[in-house]
C-alpha cells in the first residue's frame, strides 16, 4: 500500500473501529463490500449539497436505517461535504463512500478525505487500479457487454449499471445477467423507490438512489418503503 493511501485507510479502519489486526486481503475486503451492499440494499447518493446539508440528510438517512451513503465530490463543495460528513459519521456497521470518481488523482483525494468505497459513473483501469493500491473497494459504472467483460478481466465482481433507466430498466439488468452470471450489478440513474424493487428482484445487488432522498417527501417515501420491507 502506496503512502499517500495510508492516512484515508487509517481513517476508515478508526471509523470501523479496527483493532490494528492482519488487513483483509483485497479479495476479502470487496467481498466484505458487497456483502454489505446485499444487506444495506440502498445505497443513498447525495448530490449537490451543502457541507452542513449533507452532514445532516446522511445523519437522518443513518436513522432511518440506511447504511450506505455516497456523497459526490465532482467540486469542492462536494469534497467538503464528504470531508465535514465523514468527520461527523457515528463508528458501526455503515459506509460512506465517494461517487463521481473520474480520475486518479480524484479518487486518490477522496480516500485521503476519508471515503470507505468509491463509485465511477464509469469504467477507468488507471482508477480501479488506484482504488486496488489503496485497499479501497470500488463499484466502476458500466453500460454495455463489453464494458461489463472489460470489468470482468479487471479481476472486478461488483459494478455500477448507469444510467440505468435509459438504458432499459430492470429488464436489460435481467439480460446482462445471464452471460455474466458472475458480476453483480447496483444500478443507478432514473432508480427510484416506485421501481427500486423490481431492480433487487432482477438481481440487483443493491440499487443507487440520489435525487428522490433530497425532495420535500424524500424521507417520508424512504420511511414508507423500508417499512414495507420489514417482516
Amino acid at each position: 500500500m502506496t503512502d499517500e493511501c495510508l492516512t484515508g485507510v487509517r481513517m476508515m479502519g478508526n471509523k470501523a473501529g479496527d483493532d490494528g489486526g492482519i488487513e483483509p486481503s483485497d479479495d476479502a475486503r470487496q467481498a466484505g463490500f458487497e456483502g454489505r451492499l446485499l444487506e444495506a440494499e440502498i445505497v443513498a447518493i447525495l448530490r449537490g449539497l451543502t457541507p452542513d446539508a449533507t452532514t445532516s440528510l446522511a445523519v437522518e438517512l443513518l436513522s432511518l436505517g440506511v447504511r450506505c451513503i455516497e456523497v459526490t465530490v465532482q467540486d469542492e463543495q462536494g469534497a467538503q461535504a464528504l470531508r465535514q460528513t465523514v468527520n461527523d459519521w457515528p463508528a458501526g456497521p455503515h459506509m460512506i463512500g465517494a461517487g463521481s470518481i473520474i480520475s486518479p488523482s480524484l479518487a486518490r483525494q477522496a480516500i485521503e478525505d476519508g471515503a470507505e468505497f468509491l463509485v465511477c459513473p464509469g469504467l477507468s483501469s488507471e482508477v480501479v487500479g488506484v482504488a486496488r493500491d489503496c485497499g479501497v473497494p470500488i463499484l466502476p459504472g458500466v453500460a454495455t457487454p463489453s464494458e461489463v467483460q472489460h470489468a470482468a478481466a479487471l479481476g472486478l465482481t461488483a459494478v455500477k449499471l448507469f444510467p440505468a433507466a435509459q438504458l432499459g430498466g430492470p429488464a436489460y439488468l435481467r439480460a446482462l445477467g445471464g452471460p455474466f452470471p458472475s458480476m453483480r450489478f447496483v444500478p443507478t440513474g432514473g432508480v427510484s423507490f416506485d421501481n427500486a424493487q423490481a431492480y433487487l428482484a432482477a438481481g440487483a445487488l443493491a440499487v443507487g438512489i440520489g435525487g428522490q432522498l433530497t425532495q420535500p417527501s424524500g424521507l417520508e417515501t424512504l420511511r414508507r418503503w423500508i417499512d414495507g420491507r420489514t417482516p
